[in-house]
């Protein structure tokens, strides 16, 4: 919507930023409404996260926003520079890190009532010493105002998207409903939440803001926002989030948590997704502390999760729910005990591979935690010192357990 340049404060000697519409958005009452409500929203969201404004006001007719200038690069452009081959995954942290920020300023932002509507990657403003910025406050939604701007009365009615395109990245995009004068679309096309496509502003809440969230983890982790994936009539009606790839090209490999973090957040059903911003930002937290790279997986009741004597390279943690653990004994089918949760299964498959020894299923609904070999691996590479001592211990075990299956022939 506008325009950004520097200029120096003669009275305090420092250089701050000055935003300004664009020409073309001069003459528009609402853009200009709008703007202003931008630098008050902005300027009483005083949050460390969220940019300072310094003044507002107008030179002739035309509006202007003084703010404090961030020296630095905005994420999108991090994201943009070229890579010659992929990179460590374990850089990914750096990238959660920036977003544990954004979910701060949001947290706070949602406790004022206040939506930002516009999330994505060049609206946060990285600086030099590592301060983020959540800026661009320009569509945001006051939780007090939604129901009066929601469009029309007539239940159901919708505004069109057909002529919409996913790779618009632009913030203020018009759309033709009916008798609805153009009324502008919040958010950016190419990152919105599927009430934002459809228009239905009386739906926007804290999990609109999780979606944004969602569709920025998106492009760090796949280099391309969630709405190009598809064209934007289909992401509207779609009723399951997209299936993100293993790899990019940006990454030799993505930790299987945090893509489950990602999908559940960009779910197109608002109650599939985190039910707020603390929601989301704990489940990075507990990424960020480690076991990023063990993959999260439900079973139903009464479904088999490890098979007794097929092949097994995996271990499980139970998370939630409980196991049954079935032996064959004297040619019978035999239940030898019941696992819990914090409980570990399978655990000799990591270190000495060969078929299981039991048959396991799941008792109620369960949860578990996979633990393969290359992703222990991945979170032992964190952790050096941790690293060498369970590698110690594994060589250990696995020269035990050849010494046990391979005994000595009895002397003559």
């Amino acid at each position: 919507m506008g325009l950004i340049e520097s200029a120096l404060d003669p009275l305090l000697g420092r250089r701050v930023a000055i935003k300004t519409l664009r020409e073309e958005l001069l003459e528009d009452e609402r853009v200009a409404i709008k703007f202003e409500e931008e630098a008050q929203i902005t300027g009483q969201l005083e949050h460390p996260n969220i940019v300072p404004i310094y003044e507002i006001g107008e030179d002739g007719h035309e509006p202007f926003i003084v703010m404090k200038l961030i020296r630095g690069r905005s994420l999108g452009d991090l994201l943009r520079v070229p890579v010659l081959a992929p990179q460590d995954p374990i850089g990914l942290q750096r990238f959660v890190a920036i977003v544990l920020k954004l979910c701060d300023a949001l947290e706070y932002a949602h406790s004022r009532g206040v939506y930002h509507c516009d999330l994505k990657p060049d609206n946060v403003m990285v600086g030099d010493f590592g301060q983020v910025y959540l800026m661009d406050w320009g569509v945001a939604l006051l939780e007090s105002r939604k129901h009066r701007l929601a469009p029309g009365s007539a239940p159901g009615r919708r505004f069109s998207i057909e002529h919409l395109i996913a790779s618009d990245r632009d913030s203020l995009i018009r759309v033709t409903g009916p008798d609805d004068g153009g009324d502008p679309v919040r958010g950016t096309p190419a990152y919105m939440a599927s009430e934002q496509l459809w228009g239905r502003t009386e739906e926007i809440d804290a999990r609109t803001d999780v979606f944004g969230i969602g569709a920025i983890l998106c492009e760090i982790l796949t280099g391309r926002p969630p709405n190009e994936w598809d064209s934007l009539p289909n992401i509207a009606a779609r009723k399951e989030p997209i299936e993100l790839p293993d790899g990019t090209g940006a990454w030799t490999r993505l930790p299987p948590e945090l893509r489950r973090i990602t999908r559940k957040a960009l779910h197109p059903l608002r109650d599939q997704r985190h039910a707020d911003i603390a929601s989301l930002r704990a489940e990075l937290e507990q990424f960020m502390r480690g076991g990023g790279w063990f993959e999260t997986r439900s079973f139903a009741p009464g479904e088999v999760i490890v098979q007794e004597g097929d092949a097994g390279d995996s271990a499980y943690i139970i998370e939630e729910g409980h196991c049954h653990v079935f032996k064959h004994l004297y040619g019978r089918r035999e239940l030898v005990r019941t696992l819990g949760p914090g409980d570990v299964f399978g655990e000799i498959s990591v270190f000495a591979g060969g078929p299981r020894t039991a048959t396991i299923q799941a008792a109620d609904a369960v949860k578990v935690k996979i633990i393969g070999g290359d992703s222990l691996n991945h979170e032992l590479d964190q952790n050096p010192w941790l690293g060498a001592f369970v590698r110690s211990l594994a060589t250990l075990f696995r020269e035990t357990d050849a010494r046990l299956s391979d005994p000595p022939a009895p002397p003559r």
